[in-house]
């Protein structure tokens, strides 16, 4: 996924993981779109920010200034949408 126009750090970009939940217990996460086009970096330019006040659903969010036609990345472990190091 590549920048359209330049994007300034802090940026909220989107939802990118939500969690299904039946009788008030955590099921399983779905990537949305955004989710799932998103690569891997060992120096990414954005990361996945945890929202505890909506459910632990997962938002992709700019750590750095990205330019015009730069591939927006993060850093996650294999299987792992929060983003933590691959065990």
């Amino acid at each position: 996924m590549f920048a359209v126009s330049s994007i300034p750090r802090p940026t909220l970009l989107g939802l990118t993981h939500v969690w299904t939940y039946i009788d008030g217990y955590k099921q399983e996460i779905i990537r949305t779109p955004l989710g799932g086009f998103i690569n891997h970096s060992d120096n990414p330019n954005c990361f996945l920010y945890d929202s505890p006040s909506f459910g632990g659903s997962k938002y992709l969010c700019t750590v750095k200034d990205i330019k015009e036609g730069e591939e927006l990345t993060v850093k996650y472990g294999m299987y792992d949408p929060t983003g933590a190091e691959e065990k």
